[in-house]
């Protein structure tokens, strides 16, 4: 028992340290070591010949506690959303260490360690795909979002490089340790390896950074934050709460704040998503009064103008045993529709594009059939008063679309990419509007859903990771949280403060060069996967192989 207390203690500092590399502490030494305590303890399993199950318990219990330290501020909007994070994404990454334990069992250690850091890089390329449980946002190369001068490669990895680079670093640690604990004999050698992979890409990067800067055309954008509260000011929702402030009357303070400075020279506003708090109808947007009021305010100020809104548009049904989960029946007639999360372009006196959010939160956007009985518990973020019965799936649309704006001569000078809140987490799916022809990155949010916790300061260090990989500046309008500007670096130019409204003019550069990590994506992603089957293949091989000589004796 005492063995086992000591463990768990052991794997409760482990996850502490690993979660503090994550916004707002930013501790990168957390990051460094903080697998090593289970690394440890995975090691002591095997010595002393435990069971994979075992070992599966004692991972599970370091990644639920490393879960809940990084994102409790998610019980804000829904405990439901902190438990199903816990229970499942601690499974699969527990699954990680079980598959490591076996396969070092039967193949020479730096074999074993190289498997380790496949399996590890596999499972979050798979957790940075677009599926049922996809939830990327403890990907280890996102704690490094706020350590941009040692992270410039993510232009030619991306963020699984971080991620490669931290497991690295912890398997050198543990090897340190290992050594010491064992044999002294290599422990220096050991200790310049170290020494040298966590040097490297610091120098490489410093490297980058002196090296870049942007060279295109000056654009001046108006971010807006109008600090509505998701849950008392700027939705109808199904717990009671009504709005405090109408759509118009929410229109009229943006458009406000706008006209508080001086807008000479502005290139685009943004405002944040779902900036237009009511679903409206494609058949309908010539006719909704707070549309056509912002159509002719940007109009008036010959400024395009990025909105967030709620969108509607028919569709057709000819199997109603068969209905996809992305269609929903209207409350008072017999037909259907899809509902989106989008932004809206309006330039010149109309609306001349609109894109739909693509990569959708599980829970509030989209639920696999298998969990609709979750529903239920999730009635608290219903903001749709067409539907007949709740269904949080969103339609999604297959292109990433970009947003052109053209000058007096029709030349064009800004191609915005109209990138919604949690979109911007994946930075292969971003990648889609710059191969799109995109020269600026726009980021449209609401992140008030958490309050004044590290949930906002995380996403807005995220938008360093895009900046880097794509070499884009980045525009963000937050309803609330943190507006602002970041450059190509993933410096920022600009940060607003939390919970102050305001409207907020910011200087940024476009870009047309196209990044290695642009080309070609999460590569290491791709190429871990096929990897990791051969040393499970290799491993099982192995024991097959041990198991027909130990029977032979």
């Amino acid at each position: 028992m005492q063995r086992i207390l000591i463990q768990s203690f052991l794997l409760l500092i482990g996850a502490l340290l690993l979660s503090l590399g994550w916004a707002p502490y930013n501790f990168i030494l957390g990051s460094f070591v903080g697998l090593v305590p289970l690394l440890y303890v995975v090691y002591q399993l095997n010595q002393n010949q435990k069971k994979s199950i075992i070992v599966f318990l004692y991972a599970y219990f370091y990644f639920v506690a490393f879960n809940f330290f990084t994102i409790w501020w998610v019980k804000n909007a829904s405990w439901l959303g902190v438990i199903a994070t816990l229970v499942v994404n601690s499974f699969f990454y527990a699954l990680i260490f079980v598959l490591y334990s076996k396969v070092s069992k039967y193949l020479p250690s730096k074999i074993a360690y190289l498997s380790f850091v496949t399996f590890w890089l596999a499972w979050e390329y798979i957790e940075l795909l677009d599926w049922d449980l996809s939830w990327p946002w403890m990907t280890l190369g996102f704690s490094l979002a706020n350590h941009i001068w040692a992270i410039q490669w993510y232009e030619i990895t991306g963020v699984l490089g971080g991620s490669l680079w931290i497991v690295l670093i912890n398997l050198l640690v543990w090897s340190n340790l290992k050594i010491k604990i064992v044999n002294r004999e290599f422990l220096r050698k050991r200790i310049y390896l170290l020494v040298t992979v966590l040097v490297v890409p610091i120098l490489f990067s410093g490297v980058l950074w002196m090296n870049y800067a942007d060279d295109g055309k000056k654009i001046i954008a108006i971010v807006v934050q109008p600090n509505f509260d998701p849950y008392t000011e700027k939705f109808i929702t199904a717990n009671g709460y009504e709005q405090s402030l109408s759509p118009s009357q929410q229109a009229m303070v943006m458009m406000n704040l706008v006209d508080e400075i001086p807008a000479k020279n502005v290139d685009v506003i943004l405002f944040p998503e779902t900036a237009v708090p009511t679903t409206v109808k494609k058949e309908e947007m010539q006719f909704n009064s707070v549309l056509q009021t912002l159509v002719q305010w940007a109009n008036s100020k010959e400024i395009p103008l990025i909105t967030g809104v709620h969108f509607a548009e028919d569709v057709e049904v000819f199997d109603k045993n068969n209905i996809p989960a992305d269609v929903k029946k209207y409350r008072y007639e017999d037909a259907y529709y899809k509902r989106y999360n989008s932004a809206l372009w309006i330039q010149n006196g109309e609306i001349t594009d609109i894109y739909h959010k693509s990569r959708l939160v599980i829970g509030v956007e989209r639920i696999p059939s298998y969990f609709v009985f979750l529903q239920r518990y999730l009635i608290d973020f219903k903001d749709d008063q067409l539907e007949s019965e709740y269904n949080p799936n969103n339609g999604i649309q297959e292109n990433r679309s970009v947003f052109v704006k053209a000058d007096s001569a029709y030349k064009t000078t800004l191609k915005l990419a109209p990138i919604i809140c949690y979109e911007s987490i994946f930075g292969e799916f971003v990648t889609g509007y710059v191969k799109n022809g995109a020269n600026l990155l726009g980021i449209i949010t609401n992140d008030a859903w958490w309050g004044d916790t590290p949930g906002y300061k995380q996403h807005f260090s995220y938008a360093k990771l895009r900046a880097i990989e794509t070499r884009r500046n980045v525009v963000r309008s937050a309803n609330t949280g943190w507006s602002g500007a970041i450059d190509s670096r993933g410096k920022v130019l600009f940060q607003s403060e939390y919970w102050k409204p305001g409207a907020f003019k910011v200087e940024v550069t476009t870009n047309e060069k196209i990044t290695t990590y642009v080309k070609y994506g999460d590569f290491l992603g791709r190429i871990s996967i096929p990897l990791s089957i051969l040393f499970i293949i290799n491993a099982f091989i192995k024991r097959k192989k041990n198991k027909s000589l130990l029977s032979k004796i």
